[in-house]
């Protein structure tokens, strides 16, 4: 009786083994496939969106570039011509040299572009705001010569009627 329980388990254990192989050789080939599919799908979806986003960030910053460099130029033209104007109606922005104290204008100096020629002979002028505003018309007047790294490294020429008046020329260094 034993034996034949045990015969009949094995007996039911062998059939639904041959049927759960069966099935489980038919889902793996038929569902590996139908996954493949449905994940490439949706994975392909995925990636075309995510190309798509890039893609308009992409433009999106390639216009900001290109209107950078419209505007830019502009801005700085407009910029130039606003202190150009200003400048031409006699409003300074130079500091007033004055009456300040010997210490606050040595401060001043060693930061100004001027030789220390033209420092000394500040110092003993009696208008030093307007000697200051003269020197620095000299230095703003004309751009640099090339290859002058600093304002104090060369003096631009200054037209024959001012240049007598001003302080001698220097020579690029």
């Amino acid at each position: 009786m034993l034996n034949d329980i045990l015969a009949d388990i094995v007996k039911l254990i062998v059939a639904g083994g041959g049927f759960v192989a069966i099935a489980f050789a038919f889902f793996k080939f038929v569902g590996e496939k139908w996954l493949d599919k449905w994940l490439t799908a949706k994975f392909d979806k995925e990636i075309e969106q995510l190309r798509l986003k890039n893609n308009v960030l992409m433009n999106r910053t390639a216009k900001l570039h290109e209107w950078e460099f419209e505007v830019l130029p502009e801005a700085w033209s407009r910029l130039n011509d606003a202190f150009t104007t200003i400048s031409g109606l006699g409003l300074r922005f130079d500091q007033n040299l004055d009456g300040i104290p010997e210490a606050q204008l040595n401060e001043f100096l060693s930061k100004s572009p001027l030789t220390s020629r033209e420092q000394t002979q500040l110092k003993t002028e009696a208008n030093r705001t307007a000697y200051y505003a003269r020197c620095m018309d000299v230095y703003f007047s004309t751009p640099p010569l090339p290859g002058s790294r600093s304002l104090a490294a060369w003096r631009p020429a200054a037209p024959a009627s001012r240049a007598a008046t001003l302080l001698p020329r220097r020579r690029a260094a």
